[in-house]
This record gives structure tokens, C-alpha cells and sequence, in this order.
């Protein structure tokens, strides 16, 4: 049998993912829907991922977050970009720190890119008002 590529992994992956027993644990209460954690997503995708030999890593650039999904086996690579939002320097919440709400962002934009690029599909009529499902993913 021929060697899976990087494309066909992350399909296998893809589909492992949907048997995977997802909760979502979020609740934006302003809202009343529930949303998936990184925490929901992190430990399923890293099982799966390391079951079909892919490895995703993610970076932040000036203007974007990047997921960089790595084969195992080759050289090969998949690239998902989602837009960064800007952390203002005249922070409007004084409960949080600059640097508290660059880690916001960033956790809003892995969560985008996980659910983006493993097609992590949730309700519309739960997510309508979700500010993260606004964001346009480039893949």
C-alpha cells in the first residue's frame, strides 16, 4: 500500500476527528450558546494528529496567526493563516494588562485555526453571535 501524503493525513485526520466525543465546555452567557475551549480541542486533535503522523504548530505574525500542519514522513507542509486582532495600547479594560489581552488573541486565533483547518463544524444557530466565527480563514 502506497504511502499516504500530508493531504491525505490530514483528511484521516479530519475524519478521526468527527468520532471523537467533542463537548463543548465554553458558555458565553451574554450570548446563551455554548462554544468549544482550546481545551475541548487540543488533547482530541493532538490524539489524532499523532495517530496519522502530522504535527501542527502554530506561530504568530504581525498581522495573522499560522498553523503549520508538518508530515511526519516528508517534507511536506500545510499553511492556515487567520487574522490577528490588534491589541490596543489604550486598553479599554483595565482589569487586564496589555499582555493578558495579546494572550486573548491568541487564544481566540488558535481556537479559529483549529477549528478552521480540521473543519471543526459548529451550529450556526449556536454560534451566530461568536466573534471568532466572523474571522475568514485562508487555506
Amino acid at each position: 500500500m502506497a504511502e499516504k501524503n500530508l493531504k491525505q493525513k490530514l483528511q484521516e485526520a479530519r475524519m478521526l476527528l468527527k468520532e471523537e466525543e467533542l463537548t463543548k465546555s465554553g458558555r458565553n452567557s451574554f450570548l446563551g450558546n455554548n462554544y468549544f475551549t482550546l481545551q475541548d480541542l487540543q488533547s482530541p486533535i493532538t490524539r489524532v494528529c499523532n495517530k496519522v503522523g502530522i504535527c501542527p504548530v502554530i506561530t504568530f505574525e504581525k498581522d495573522n496567526a499560522v498553523m503549520t500542519i508538518y508530515d511526519f514522513d516528508s517534507e511536506d507542509t500545510i499553511i492556515t493563516k487567520t487574522p490577528m486582532a490588534e491589541v490596543a495600547a489604550s486598553n479599554g479594560d483595565k482589569k487586564k494588562s496589555l499582555m493578558q489581552e495579546l494572550m486573548s488573541n491568541e487564544s481566540y486565533a488558535r481556537r479559529a485555526l483549529y477549528i478552521a483547518t480540521f473543519e471543526i463544524v459548529e451550529d450556526d444557530g449556536e454560534t451566530q453571535g461568536d466573534d471568532l466565527e466572523r474571522h475568514s480563514i485562508l487555506m
